[in-house]
């Protein structure tokens, strides 16, 4: 009836009285948690029923508490001052069942499941197993102790043995990222002269690798309706248009429905608020192009389209290639990394790549585009080389490691990213441009200024096949300058 917080009715110890029994005997701890008292279970039990029973007792208590280990309440007081670090604890003990306890682990200190981590996570519930039978472990479930050993960073095996300890069943201790908080949203806008403004992706007929058939927001066009507006954000769920519900539509109808008003769209959309800064795309600035071909051509080359795309959900076309002293470097406003947004009076935002590579060749004497880029950090200093780089994930992930961000700055007055280590052998050092000091400006399309270490972690795992950065860099002389000590 008082819970510490919602869905957690346990009964905590509080305070240790300075000179009270419980001080002398000196085992008892703040924050340990009531299991069994005089034989007595505590679980779903009122404030005032724990009360009464520990006034009921004699001239001796006896009591079982549970407690997180050392080691982790380290851990957790290390990062107080990050709330997006902030993890749910769950103490769940079950019987095993004919096949065992039924679920899977991965990682540990000798096979990390991302770089840095040596955590153990839960990987996989089996269907009527112990564990799914229980109802309460889930996948990605982070394990602290197993029947009473901490198996904080230590080996794959040492936790296999804990959890064979057990001939009976298993207690774990687990911490959980809490559920994110779900909002609802009416949205009506106006359409403008380049439509809605928006693009979307899903349906029954476009389901993604998590078998959600749900129809989800993949980009608003700088500039277009949506964006003025201002409401609809990147990754937003549409549960109805125009009055109609889009559970269970195919890609198709959900474009139908969206076309059925002439003059514009009342849109019902949802989006999760446990990571905001990851829903906000970096503000794009558009920029217009016109110049002659060449000899050679226009002189760049382009990647992308919703047939090819560079990244999951990104169906935009972009410049991966200036060619030296082709028509656009002679002209020198395209930049690598430029995405086209019309190309010669064609949107080309959300098609083929072959429409787009069309739509290029339309004009024979020339070229005119509107491209959109991710201005320069406003904070670079002067000098400062920016670069573009995409590259896949290897075996063991990205290969690089950073530092930095608003909850642990690398200097009192920089809150950027930065990158600390590149992993010989990983990804990173096999695409060999990303370097030891290069500042993160933009991370699979999202700005990285003045974000937590952790929005960056999270940025850099949103794409499960690579990863697409922006990054700033002092010339190697000016690191030199800077560096000596003469």
């Amino acid at each position: 009836d008082h819970p510490v917080e919602p869905g957690d009715n346990s009964i905590y110890v509080t305070t240790i009285i300075e000179g009270g029994a419980a001080a002398l005997d000196g085992r008892l701890r703040s924050g340990d948690k009531l299991v069994v008292v005089n034989g007595q279970s505590m679980e779903n039990m009122s404030h005032d029923e724990a009360v009464a029973l520990l006034q009921s007792v004699g001239d001796r208590l006896a009591m079982t508490v549970s407690r997180l280990p050392e080691s982790f309440l380290q851990q957790m007081d290390s990062g107080a001052n990050n709330s997006s670090m902030v993890e749910d604890v769950h103490v769940i003990e079950f019987s095993k069942g004919t096949n065992g306890l039924g679920f899977s682990i991965a990682g540990g200190c000798d096979d990390p499941v991302t770089e840095g981590d040596t955590s153990i996570y839960v990987t996989f519930i089996q269907d009527g197993g112990s564990a799914a039978m229980d109802g309460r472990l889930e996948v990605g479930d982070r394990l602290v102790e197993v029947n009473g050993t901490n198996v904080l960073n230590v080996s794959h095996e040492t936790v296999i043995k804990a959890l064979q300890s057990n001939q009976t069943g298993v207690r774990l201790v687990i911490t959980r990222l809490p559920a994110p908080v779900e909002e609802v949203e009416e949205i009506e806008f106006e359409k403008g002269q380049g439509g809605l403004g928006f693009s979307i992706a899903g349906g029954t007929d476009d389901v993604g690798e998590d078998g959600d058939p749900a129809i989800y927001v993949t980009q608003v066009i700088p500039g277009g309706s949506a964006d003025r507006d201002g409401r609809l954000m990147l990754g937003d769920k549409i549960l109805e248009v125009n009055g109609s519900n889009l559970a269970s539509v195919t890609h198709e109808q959900a474009v139908r429905l969206l076309q059925s008003n002439p003059q514009g769209v009342k849109l019902l959309v949802s989006r999760f608020l446990d990571a905001p800064t990851l829903e906000k795309p970096a503000a794009e600035v558009l920029i217009d192009v016109a110049f002659d071909k060449g000899p050679g051509g226009l002189g760049f080359s382009i990647i992308g389209g919703n047939d090819h795309c560079v990244a999951e959900g990104d169906t935009g076309v972009y410049i991966t290639q200036i060619t030296p002293d082709g028509a656009a470097e002679r002209d020198g406003r395209l930049q690598f990394g430029d995405k086209l947004v019309v190309v010669n009076g064609v949107n080309v935002l959300n098609v083929p790549h072959e429409e787009a590579v069309r739509a290029l060749q339309r004009n024979p004497t020339g070229v005119t585009l509107r491209v959109a880029r991710i201005p320069v950090d406003e904070t670079a200093m002067e000098g400062e080389i920016i670069q573009h780089i995409e590259f896949r994930k290897g075996a063991n992930g990205l290969g690089f490691s950073i530092a930095g961000g608003t909850d642990d700055p690398v200097d009192e007055e920089d809150p950027s990213i930065y990158v600390i280590k590149v992993v010989e052998g990983g990804a990173a050092y096999e695409d060999g441009r990303l370097q030891l000091g290069d500042k993160l400006l933009v991370v699979n399309g999202q700005d990285m200024s003045n974000v937590t270490r952790v929005d960056a972690v999270r940025a850099l795992q949103s794409n499960p096949t690579g990863v697409k950065l922006t990054v700033s860099r002092l010339p190697a002389e000016e690191l030199y300058e800077e560096d000596s000590f003469a």
